[in-house]
C-alpha cells in the first residue's frame, strides 16, 4: 500500500476512528468526493476560481490529492479509478519534462508544487507508474531553490515566499517517502 504520507488511509475506518473522525465528518468526506467526481472536466482536470491556476493545474492536484488522502488508488477497482486515471494523465501531459505548462499562471511554482506532490502520492501511495516523470517534476523544484533556500513565484531562483516555500518543502517530503529525493 505504499508509504507515502497519505499511506495511512488504505484503512480510512481505522485511521477516522484513531484520530476522531466520526460517521458526520467521513459522509462529507464521501460528499465532496462525489462532488469532485461529478465536476471533473472530459480532460481530467478541474477548473477553480483562481486566475493564477492556467489550466487548472493546481485545482486538479488538490483535487487528486482528496482521492488520495481518502485512500483510493490508481490501481484499484472502486467507483474512482477513472476519475484518479484521467487526472494523472492530465497533469502528467501538463508538465513536459517535469515542467508545469505556463499557460496562463503568473506563478508558476504553487502549480508546480501542488502537481509534484499530487504526482508523488499518486506513485508513491496510489500505485500510479509514473516514477520517471515524478523525478523530472521534483528536480524541477530543486533546480527553482534560490539561494536564501527558499522558493519563489516563478521557476526560476530568485528570493523566497512563505507559501511557496511552504509547498515546495512539503512535495519534497513527500519525495524522499518515495525515495525519489534524499538530500
Amino acid at each position: 500500500a505504499g508509504i507515502g504520507i497519505y499511506s495511512a488511509r488504505q484503512n480510512r475506518a481505522e485511521m477516522a476512528n484513531k484520530y476522531g473522525g466520526t460517521p458526520v465528518t467521513e459522509e462529507a468526506v464521501d460528499r465532496g468526493l462525489e462532488y469532485l467526481y461529478k465536476n471533473q472536466k472530459k480532460d481530467g482536470s478541474w477548473t477553480g476560481k483562481d486566475k493564477d491556476d492556467g489550466g487548472g493545474y493546481a485545482t486538479t492536484g488538490l483535487a487528486t490529492l482528496a482521492f488520495l488522502g481518502a485512500g483510493y488508488r490508481i490501481d484499484s477497482l472502486h467507483k474512482y479509478a477513472k476519475t484518479i486515471q484521467k487526472a494523472v494523465s492530465f497533469m502528467v501531459e501538463h508538465t513536459p519534462n517535469g515542467v508545469v505548462d505556463l499557460k496562463g499562471i503568473r506563478a508558476p511554482m504553487y502549480s508546480q508544487s501542488i502537481i509534484t506532490l499530487a504526482l508523488v502520492e499518486a506513485y508513491n501511495a496510489g500505485g500510479a507508474p509514473i516514477r520517471e516523470h515524478v523525478e523530472k517534476c521534483v528536480n524541477t523544484i530543486i533546480n527553482a531553490q534560490s539561494n536564501s533556500g527558499g522558493w519563489r513565484y516563478g521557476l526560476k531562483p530568485g528570493d523566497a515566499d512563505m507559501s511557496v516555500t511552504g509547498l515546495a518543502f512539503i512535495a519534497l517530503k513527500s519525495a524522499t517517502y518515495a525515495d525519489i529525493f534524499n538530500r
